[in-house]
């Protein structure tokens, strides 16, 4: 699925969809790992999207979706061919935590989306008033994530809630499991 390069080696492309909530960070995110610095950004309309290379020979295409309710029914269209779902919740926002779990819900029961590989981001940590992982994971055990959750534990490979920071030296390095692509499970393996 990937080009031979120099040495043999293969160079690895994955598709990286990240979604969440307007206001969650994704567009700030996009920027500091493409940059290594915090620019900033207006809600996005549409998308963004923006090709990273790492370290270990995988390139990453990835798409900054708007989060605005009238741009999620839009959501779907960027999910085929997914190899990898970023889904950035805001650690300071728990009164829409229900909403954001509502759509990490509709965008999982896509078809496209079986057994695609998610990673949870606590974003915004720096801020007072964030909930660390442990405590959004708490709060995330809604009536809701009740009644889904069994499924979809059962359905996708799961990174549970990695900590974020936009100010953080490089977001990419605070999560050293995507910068190597070592997570996805063999069939995914890019």
């Amino acid at each position: 699925m990937g080009k031979l390069i120099s040495k043999g080696q293969p160079k690895r492309d994955a598709r990286v969809v990240m979604l969440g909530l307007d206001f969650a960070g994704k567009s700030t995110l996009l920027y500091k790992l493409k940059s290594g610095r915090a620019v900033e950004t207006c809600p996005t309309v549409g998308f963004n999207v923006e090709s990273l290379q790492t370290p270990c020979r995988v390139s990453f295409t990835l798409w900054d979706v708007g989060g605005q309710g009238s741009l999620r029914a839009s959501w779907p269209d960027y999910l085929e061919d997914t190899n990898i779902l970023i889904f950035v919740l805001d650690s300071t926002d728990t009164a829409r935590l229900p909403e954001a779990l509502a759509a990490l819900e509709e965008v999982l029961s896509h078809p496209s989306m079986a057994g695609i590989p998610v990673l949870l981001l606590a974003n915004k940590q720096e801020m007072p008033g964030a909930l660390a992982p442990a405590e959004l994971g708490e709060k995330l055990k809604t009536p809701i994530a009740e009644r889904f959750w069994p499924r979809l534990l059962d359905s996708h490979h799961w990174l549970w809630l990695v900590p974020l920071s936009p100010g953080s030296a490089h977001p990419l390095r605070a999560c050293p499991v995507l910068q190597r692509g070592c997570f996805l499970p063999e069939q995914h393996k890019l």
